[in-house]
Order: structure tokens, then C-alpha cells, then sequence
């Protein structure tokens, strides 16, 4: 084949790899390049001697979910900014490979001031939400455009067989996934 001959099918093709191109573009738009990290902490008291934590004095770097389960001694998460539904942070930071103890802990915080909590302590798993009065959920700050996002809890948290303990938190995050922007 000559250069004559290709330059035709090419410039017939030239559309469609223009739009393939544009849409792969434009599904990297909800992503993040950045390293997602936390600071803060995050806490379940289930009495008065048996409290559970994570502590982040200073920022620690997560994992995405999807790849901390691979990994031994390292913990995972996700951020989440949504700013065309109605939970505008939804945020978790886990310890996927351990066994024992708090190994994740989730809060979300929606736009009309609800939101949910849940914890799991040992197998045992921890929920909350807003519409109980039990709980406040406070979204700090929410910075699309940069990834950032804070947001503290107050909760009354039950397990299935109604065990119930306190959760609270105050989280920071960076490195959010922003959807819908």
C-alpha cells in the first residue's frame, strides 16, 4: 500500500479516534491524580473502657480501596465529592487486612444536612444516621476543584443485634475524587 492509498482510510477514520480520544478524556474528569490522604481521627467508644480509634495526627497516605487489600499493614480508602447528588462527601478509611479492632470507618455527609455513619469493630458493623436525631454530621468544607474535603460526626451507632456505642470524628481529607463537576 502506498501513502496514496492509506491517507484516505485514515482521514475517513479521523472522527471516530477524535471522538474515542474526546470521551476518554472526559472519563478521566471524575478522577484524581492526586495521592488521597487523611488527617485527624475518627473513634467508636462501645462503653466506657472498650474504645476504638484511628488517629491521624498528621496526614497518612490511603490506598485506593481497590489496592489496600493487597497490601499488609497499610490503610486503604476513598473521598468522594459529589456535587450534582444529593450525599456530597462520602468518605472512608479502612484497614482492609486487619483482623481485629475497628477496620473501617464511613461517613457520609449529603446537602440537606443528613447523613450516615458506619463502623466495623471486630466482624460487628456500626450504623448511624441523621434522621434519628442521635446523630449530627457536619460536612466542614467541600473544595471541588482542589480535592479537599473535612467533615466531623456525632453519632449513635447500633450493631445488628442493637449493641449501641458512640461514634465521632473529625476528618480531613485531600486527594478527593470529584464526580459530576
Amino acid at each position: 500500500m502506498t501513502v496514496a492509498m492509506i491517507a484516505p482510510q485514515f482521514i475517513r477514520r479521523l472522527p471516530l479516534l477524535l471522538l474515542a480520544l474526546a470521551l476518554g478524556a472526559a472519563s478521566f474528569g471524575c478522577s484524581n491524580d492526586q495521592q488521597l490522604t487523611v488527617r485527624g481521627e475518627a473513634a467508636v467508644a462501645r462503653g466506657a473502657e472498650a474504645v476504638e480509634r484511628f488517629d491521624f495526627p498528621q496526614d497518612v497516605a490511603l490506598q485506593r480501596d481497590d489496592l489496600a487489600a493487597s497490601a499488609e499493614g497499610v490503610f486503604g480508602g476513598h473521598c468522594f465529592l459529589d456535587q450534582g447528588a444529593l450525599t456530597q462527601i462520602d468518605a472512608e478509611v479502612s484497614r482492609p487486612r486487619a483482623t481485629s479492632g475497628m477496620t473501617a470507618f464511613r461517613v457520609q455527609s449529603s446537602r440537606d444536612g443528613g447523613g450516615a455513619v458506619r463502623a466495623v469493630i471486630d466482624g460487628q458493623v456500626y450504623d448511624g444516621t441523621s434522621d434519628g436525631g442521635a446523630c449530627t454530621i457536619t460536612a466542614l468544607y467541600a473544595e471541588f476543584g482542589d480535592g479537599l474535603a473535612g467533615v466531623s460526626a456525632d453519632c449513635a451507632v447500633t450493631d445488628a443485634d442493637g449493641n449501641a456505642a458512640q461514634a465521632t470524628a473529625d476528618l480531613h481529607f485531600a486527594g478527593c475524587d470529584t464526580l459530576n463537576d
